[in-house]
């Protein structure tokens, strides 16, 4: 997954879903489809299920349609709801309940960083339009997010600890970086632990900041490295859920329609006390 900053938009691009409504999205390929089709698999009218993006590439409606009251949230491709129809993901189904509108910022594959720079973005650019709530569904720690220049733009490529190669596509920089990635990210936490105290605490003191509240979840196993709550400079700040259903995605990888109901059970008192 790559996006794009360049000066002639608000917020990051993810140029090849602009505008698109697609059949097949990320790995939720015709081929896992039919795979899951012949192990008795059932998802409600599963072949009419497509992907619609707004003018920059996310999987919501366009932030000049919103109502007054709106979610603005942040995550990855389980927040983006591969494998999902659109009205079964957390979130939608979550600012159903609470009676609000939602702007779904999230990208599949992508690194806390990028829900770090979409947030300075959007105050930055977009704070004309103030959510009521704000929502972090925070990515694997693990993830790295390298920036390689291009012409008068910046294309942000995430590294992923299950979808490491030994050479990326980028330029020639990117192979350094796998190394880098490789021998020193996966191998002594301390740069991770940086990068994660950044982008947890610049989220949350400018949220608080501006007086708009902010909650913060991950899936065990995410935001953490190897037990619940265990990164050193957080103090029980991000709700922590375990999945304990088998309920798949289309795409056979991701959550399922009942996880997600499961997640809104989960947030939905907690975040209720924040309106």
């Amino acid at each position: 997954m790559k996006l794009n900053l360049s000066k002639d938009f608000p917020i990051l691009i993810d140029t090849e879903a602009q505008s698109q409504i697609l059949k097949w999205w990320s790995s939720d390929t015709e081929e896992s489809y039919n795979k899951n089709l012949k192990s008795g698999w059932e998802y409600e009218n599963s072949e009419d299920l497509v992907y619609k993006f707004n003018k920059w590439g996310y999987r919501t409606k366009s932030i000049d349609d919103l109502d007054e009251d709106f979610a603005l949230i942040f995550g990855c491709s389980y927040t983006e709801g591969v494998g999902l129809y659109q009205k079964d993901i957390w979130c939608e189904k979550l600012c159903k309940e609470l009676g609000i509108d939602v702007f779904n910022l999230a990208k599949q594959g992508s690194s806390p960083a990028i829900s770090y720079m979409n947030t300075i973005l959007y105050i930055k650019n977009l704070i004309k339009y103030k959510p009521k709530l704000v929502i972090y569904q925070w990515p694997q720690i693990f993830r790295k997010t390298f920036t390689y220049s291009d012409d008068m733009k910046l294309d942000f490529t995430n590294y992923n600890i299950n979808t490491l190669q030994d050479k990326a596509e980028h330029i020639k920089a990117s192979y350094e970086d796998s190394r880098w990635y490789k021998t020193r990210w996966l191998k002594e936490y301390g740069e991770m632990y940086k990068d994660s105290f950044f982008n947890f605490y610049s989220t949350d003191v400018l949220w608080k900041a501006l007086n708009v509240p902010v909650y913060h979840w991950t899936w065990s196993g995410d935001f953490e490295i190897g037990g619940e709550n265990n990164l050193p400079f957080l103090d029980n700040e991000v709700r922590i859920i375990m999945n304990k259903s088998n309920d798949m995605a289309r795409d056979d990888s991701h959550d399922g329609k009942q996880i997600h109901s499961d997640v809104v059970d989960f947030l939905i008192d907690d975040v209720r006390k924040l309106l």
